[in-house]
C-alpha cells in the first residue's frame, strides 16, 4: 500500500510539473504573438480565438497526446 501512496504522490508532483510548463509556454506564446489584455479589450473574439490556438500547441508540446494515452493505458486510468 505505501508504494502505491508514493506512486501517487509522483503522478501528482509530476502533473503539477507539466501544468507549470503549459501556463508558463502560454504566457510565453501569447506575448510573443501579440494577444494582449489591449487586444481582449478591443477585440474579444479574436482574443478568444487566439488564446485557445496558443493553448491547444502548447498541450501538443508539454502533454503530446499518444504518451498521455500510453502512460493511462498501461497504470490502468482507462478501467478505473
Amino acid at each position: 500500500m505505501c508504494g502505491i501512496i508514493v506512486w501517487i504522490e509522483s503522478l501528482y508532483e509530476t502533473e503539477q510539473t507539466v501544468l507549470k510548463m503549459e501556463n508558463n509556454l502560454i504566457r510565453q506564446m501569447a506575448q510573443d504573438q501579440g494577444v494582449t489584455e489591449q487586444l481582449k479589450a478591443q477585440d474579444q473574439m479574436t482574443w478568444v480565438r487566439r488564446m485557445n490556438n496558443i493553448r491547444q500547441a502548447a498541450r501538443e508540446i508539454v502533454i503530446p497526446l499518444d504518451a498521455t494515452s500510453a502512460a493511462f493505458t498501461a497504470i490502468g486510468i482507462w478501467a478505473l
